[in-house]
């Protein structure tokens, strides 16, 4: 990152070590959690390997939407890392962690609820 969003290495290693607390943070709720329904489709990120395509697309993209945010984990760092950032989660239980997690880490994104997936659609493999 140092150069591309024009931060320093102390900068960046301090943001590195602030989203590795917040994914280890958002693991922890999900091994509490895992087995409830809201939980259900959950699944970690690797929030290192995020935050490098992230760079990558610095300075090249603005906006930055994830569908399906879950806790909202790489909404927040897209938005830590100054793109502005949006999330749409389906279970109204993970936007409510979520926006706990948006304020505790100073994020200035929006997540809200809401589905992509129309109302009337129906899953048929064949």
């Amino acid at each position: 990152m140092n150069g591309e969003l024009g931060s320093s290495c102390d900068a960046d290693k301090t943001l590195l070590a602030e989203l590795g607390r917040l994914s280890a943070e958002a693991d922890d709720l999900w091994e509490r959690h895992r087995g409830t329904s809201a939980f259900h489709a959950y699944a970690s990120d690797d929030y290192l390997a995020v935050y490098n395509s992230l760079v990558r697309l610095w300075g090249r993209v603005l906006t930055f939407l994830e569908w399906d945010s879950g806790l909202g984990i790489i909404t927040i760092m897209a938005s830590r890392m100054r793109f502005e950032a949006y999330g749409i989660e389906a279970e109204q239980v993970l936007v409510v962690y979520a926006e706990t997690f948006v304020q505790a880490y100073g994020s200035k994104t929006r997540i809200v609820q809401g589905c992509f997936i129309p109302d009337d659609f129906e899953w048929n493999p064949v």
